[in-house]
């Protein structure tokens, strides 16, 4: 029994814990300049069409009420580890997947807190008693399964997917509700008569692959009928750190891909400086992922020959991924970047310049102690822009 939890509305909900004035009002985080994008969006501002990854004035014209706020970093890595630190009392197996999403392992656990609807329950209200924070929780047999049950009863809910019914609970769902079927996508399909997932149930699967090819033909089948996997990924010896973004137009040039490549690096090497804990401060290891309209995905690792958490060394080696990986000119659907974390500390070589190596770290520290004070945009690298 696989529980998918996401955090509601997540930044929004922190700067609310921060400023309560903006509870109840239509509030987008990120994005304050006129040429940024919205980083997240309240369920206010989501009835008027306002979504995450959007342009702030496409944003402002939809809901020209909409109070734009400042992202605050630190909080919400903060608040991120305080969330995690309760729900790893409930499974033994967590994968954070993002600073606000997790998959648990909860089998073998109903002794403990009781059926799958009571354990989530449980978990939520001690997330919001020791948080503020509200989350949703879907509950599936599988990964795939949980995580569309998770958007189906947000905010602040719990969805159970009976096993054995997968298939009854997405029949009715239309298509974009499957994670990895974008805006694209769906316009493909629907323009061969696949409106809802109960339509894609219906086709044979060589009825699928012969129209839509094997790649997305295999996808859908297996979606349409609620399978997925239920594997966990756990290091050893080692924990890591990712970031993805699901394009909705594709986007096949160079200088976008690596502006999200870098946009991810900076996020990961800000919460890797962030960490407490002395093991998770270096990544020993970067990776990257990569997959297609086709479905078609690449992954690539390759380990560093010392250990950093400074985010120009780490872009610079999961650049290099890119360029051996990336088909040029081909559109991409997802771009991913992640770091392997190993022991805490780090030996410098004999000949290394030790000044310069402090250096970097120490204005790395400093461009995350002004951005948590003064929000994302009080300091900016050239690759920034």
């Amino acid at each position: 029994m696989i529980f998918h939890l996401d955090l509601d509305s997540f930044f929004v909900s922190c700067e609310r814990l921060k400023n309560p004035a903006l509870i109840g009002k239509p509030v987008a985080v990120g994005g304050t300049s006129g040429h940024g994008v919205i980083s997240s969006a309240s369920y206010e501002a989501r009835k008027f069409g306002v979504r995450s990854a959007m342009p702030t004035q496409q944003a402002l014209r939809m809901c020209p009420q909409l109070i734009l706020v400042k992202s605050t970093f630190g909080l919400y890595s903060e608040k991120s580890k305080e969330v995690f630190e309760i729900v790893e009392r409930f499974t033994p197996t967590l994968e954070k997947v993002s600073v606000d999403e997790a998959y648990l392992d909860m089998r073998g656990t109903e002794k403990l807190f009781g059926t799958p609807r009571e354990a989530a329950e449980k978990m939520r209200s001690a997330v919001f008693a020791g948080t503020g924070l509200t989350a949703s929780v879907g509950i599936a047999a599988n990964r795939r399964v949980a995580k569309i049950a998770t958007d189906f009863n947000k905010p602040n809910g719990v969805t159970y997917v009976e096993p054995g019914r997968e298939a009854e609970f997405l029949a009715p769902l239309e298509l974009r509700r499957i994670p990895g079927v974008g805006p694209s996508t769906e316009t493909l399909l629907n323009a061969n008569g696949l409106l809802r997932v109960r339509d894609v149930q219906a086709w044979s699967l060589e009825k699928l692959t012969g129209r839509l090819g094997e790649s997305l033909g295999h996808f859908l089948y297996r979606a349409s009928r609620g399978e997925g996997s239920t594997a966990f990924f756990e290091e050893s010896e080692t924990r890591s750190m990712s970031r993805e973004r699901t394009f909705s137009e594709f986007p096949k040039d160079r200088v976008t891909l690596k502006k999200e490549l870098w946009s991810m690096v900076a996020e990961i090497g800000a919460e890797l400086r962030g960490e407490e804990d002395p093991a998770l401060k270096y990544a020993h290891a970067v990776r990257l992922k990569l997959r297609y309209p086709d479905f078609e995905t690449l992954s690539r690792s390759r380990v560093l020959t010392k250990p950093t958490r400074v985010d120009e060394e780490l872009y610079d080696e999961v650049e290099k991924l890119l360029e051996t990986a990336w088909t040029t000119g081909r559109p991409v659907r997802l771009l991913g970047a992640g770091v392997v974390l190993g022991d805490g500390s780090r030996q410098l070589g004999l000949f290394e310049p030790v000044y310069d190596e402090t250096k970097k770290e120490k204005l790395a520290d400093l461009k995350d102690t002004l951005r948590g004070k003064f929000g994302e945009n009080a300091i900016k690298t050239g690759r920034d822009f």
